[in-house]
């Protein structure tokens, strides 16, 4: 699934291309996707495209009174084209502009959202968010406070997007190891230093992914066909009974809420 350095990387590719723009035709290929892409899409039409921004892992095209969110699911990946380019298999969506560019919303496996609300009524799942994790908000104390309460394991608390959005299995899992700290630990258990640690080290992950262009493990490229590239730089995710680059010990995987948590539990404590 792309996690928030892939969005917003998408949303840094986009927004100069397509702010500004107006939009001359929506034009809907599949009957549904998470939920049915009906008639509401086309209320963009004829309307300019004032700002892009993100919100956890959702993309919110601005224009004025309305807002287009679009979420990519667990396969989508968006891409700007020209409005005559060959169709390929799975591009479900395209939003045109006036000026030629199509952008397309590709999702073979059509976990992906794509919705119109009215910007003085969003849709309650954004209400229900937490802080983002790049913002001043998200502070060691503001961790703490959530942990020590909770008796459940810190990657769930760190994962839950009602305390923090955006912060997806792989970078839990980098930030953890960063930080020195067991996934397997209860959160109520952290003090308010090592708090303060793994917050600086989830702010690290996330902006290193963000400055290498995402991580490509299967789906996720640039709205420009480029891969991103962390995956390069992973500790320990997806590397189950490899060396810890750290201590030399041997990395673990265990799942936690049905997730794979890779960690070294020789030097993560």
């Amino acid at each position: 699934m792309p996690e928030l350095p892939e969005v917003e990387t998408v949303c840094r590719a986009i927004s100069p291309r397509l702010i500004g723009k107006k939009i001359k035709s929506v034009v809907i290929r599949a009957e549904k996707l998470r939920r049915p892409l009906d008639k509401n899409l086309h209320e963009i039409e004829a309307r300019t495209v004032k700002n892009i921004s993100r919100r956890a892992k959702y993309l919110i095209f601005n224009f004025d009174e309305i807002n287009l969110l679009i979420h990519l699911g667990m396969s989508g990946i968006l891409r700007i084209c020209r409005e005559n380019d060959e169709i390929i298999r799975h591009d479900h969506l395209s939003i045109i502009t006036e000026d030629g560019a199509d952008l397309r919303l590709n999702d073979p496996r059509r976990f992906g959202l794509a919705m119109i609300y009215p910007v003085n009524n969003p849709p309650e799942f954004l209400i229900n968010l937490g802080v983002e994790p790049l913002s001043e908000e998200f502070d060691g104390k503001y961790l703490f406070e959530i942990c020590k309460t909770k008796s459940a394991k810190i990657k769930q608390v760190l994962m839950e997007q009602k305390n923090v959005v955006g912060v997806g299995n792989i970078y839990a899992c980098e930030a953890l190891f960063q930080a020195e700290i067991s996934p397997v630990r209860s959160a109520k258990t952290l003090t308010k230093t090592e708090c303060e640690k793994l917050v600086a080290a989830v702010k690290d992950r996330l902006e290193a992914g963000i400055q290498a262009g995402g991580t490509t493990l299967r789906d996720f490229f640039h709205p420009d066909g480029k891969p991103g590239y962390f995956s390069q730089k992973l500790a320990v995710y997806g590397k189950v009974a490899e060396k810890c680059p750290r201590c030399g010990g041997k990395i673990e995987n265990e799942k936690i809420s049905g997730r794979s948590s890779f960690f070294c539990p020789k030097c993560q404590k």
